[in-house]
């Protein structure tokens, strides 16, 4: 009986340092972090310009940051066009683009028919501020200003639905 009450214990120990460990990989996996984001001045290729938390106070923010020269970000271009258009009552789609002009951003905007937000960053000071190291990078931020979610490299429609469906 005593082996038996040993061998529980044993059991139940090691059970609980497993589910700790899945816990832990789980959540540094995810990308969940408690990290208040930098403040910026969102300056809209359209003219708007509202700080960063004027949008995520009032809906959740998907900060995309990309390059018209990165072959991965035109890709998601689309993608992010349908995000916007389905799922816009529930979250802003904010990009970030650095090293170009305002006057190129626009025209990169008219000619791949952007409808969402598309921030001009020429100096990357942003880039610097949120340690963007490839592009695209996605950065999910709640209503409190937290970041929720890191996500580098291309991110298909389904991801991003995905995405938005988990942190949402």
């Amino acid at each position: 009986m005593k082996r038996l009450l040993i061998a529980l214990l044993i059991l139940f120990l090691l059970s609980g340092l497993v589910y700790f460990l899945i816990l832990k990989n789980d959540s540094s996996n995810s990308g969940a972090q408690e990290d208040k984001v930098p403040e910026f001045m969102v300056k809209d290729v359209l003219g708007l310009t509202a700080p960063l938390s004027f949008f995520y106070e009032k809906k959740p923010v998907i900060l995309v940051f990309f390059s018209p020269d990165c072959g991965y970000c035109d890709r998601e271009i689309s993608d992010l066009n349908k995000i916007h258009k389905n799922y816009k009552e529930k979250i802003y789609v904010i990009a970030v683009v650095s090293g170009k002009s305002s006057y190129d951003i626009k025209q990169y905007a008219m000619d791949k028919n952007i409808n969402f937000v598309i921030s001009s960053d020429q100096s990357s000071n942003i880039v610097k501020a949120y340690n963007i190291s490839s592009l695209p990078s996605h950065i999910i931020i709640n209503k409190k200003g937290k970041i929720i979610k890191r996500k580098n490299g291309l991110v298909d429609f389904n991801i991003l639905k995905g995405l938005i469906k988990r942190f949402i």
